[in-house]
């Protein structure tokens, strides 16, 4: 179990996280004129992909108390059973989430840091919350992740820092594409027809890490496109359109439930 579980320790190197490159965050797209020639990565491309004000799915949030779990700690680079702050977050469709929050916090910002990460969640699509049923949450500046096991890990430093530049929700739409395509999607023969088809990737952080971030990547800019496009550039529109639009396709076939993105 704790094999499958990362992909996380394939994936993270400080450069998983928030889609966009690395541990710290990434310079926005490269213009030179009305065309834009390159992404550092995909979460950093547009802060209003997903906004604060968006709906969400997240209905609340009840506390289960202290109890031990496997957490996965960027720390550390490993798993360990420990006692953690335990709540769980119910969403529309009937989705449950535990929130596991280190004790290092208290009980009030353990939950508060619950209910804005649970929210945030909530304005994901549907499709993509399916799989993901844990969230660890740590202190640290360090690298955002999910994996093919269900669970994605937050250091609130470095998730404080995708807040201030408006790019958190993106960052975790990204993690969320592990969580829901890494263990079938990524590999599959016609995901990488689709990338050979196209040639070339979304993102700088894409190509670095083409078998573990570019579909990750890549759904980034579909949800942006697909379904912000009036909320991005032109020439941001025309960068993806251009650069992923076979992938765009099978991304498209998937048939996703896009609530609450769609209503």
């Amino acid at each position: 179990m704790k094999k499958i579980i990362f992909c996380f320790l394939l994936m993270l190197l400080s450069a998983c996280g928030g889609g966009g490159g690395g541990g710290d965050s990434s310079p926005p797209p490269t213009d030179e004129g009305d065309t834009i020639t390159s992404l550092a990565g995909a979460s950093y491309m547009d802060p209003d992909i997903i906004t604060p004000s968006d709906p969400t799915a997240y209905l609340g949030i009840v506390s289960l108390g202290q109890d031990s779990r496997w957490m996965f700690d960027r720390r550390i680079e490993d798993f360990e059973n420990v006692v953690v702050h335990l709540f769980q977050a119910t969403y529309y469709e009937g989705y449950i989430i535990e929130f596991r929050v280190n004790l290092e916090f208290d009980y009030e910002t353990a939950l508060a840091r619950s209910e804005k990460y649970a929210r945030m969640f909530g304005q994901l699509p549907s499709s993509l919350r399916t799989n993901l049923d844990k969230v660890w949450i740590h202190d640290g500046y360090y690298a955002l992740g999910g994996g093919s096991d269900g669970g994605i890990v937050i250091p609130v430093e470095m998730a404080d820092r995708y807040e201030t530049d408006g790019m958190l929700e993106e960052g975790l739409l990204h993690e969320t594409g592990h969580v829901a395509f890494d263990a079938v999607h990524d590999s599959s023969p016609e995901y990488l027809a689709a990338r050979d088809a196209d040639g070339a990737f979304i993102s700088d952080y894409a190509m670095d890490y083409p078998d573990r971030e570019d579909m990750a990547e890549s759904l980034v800019g579909w949800v942006a496109v697909g379904y912000r496009s009036d909320r991005i550039s032109i020439a941001l529109e025309n960068y993806i359109l251009d650069t992923i639009p076979n992938r765009l396709d099978y991304f498209d076939a998937l048939g996703l439930n896009m609530y609450p993105i769609v209503p």
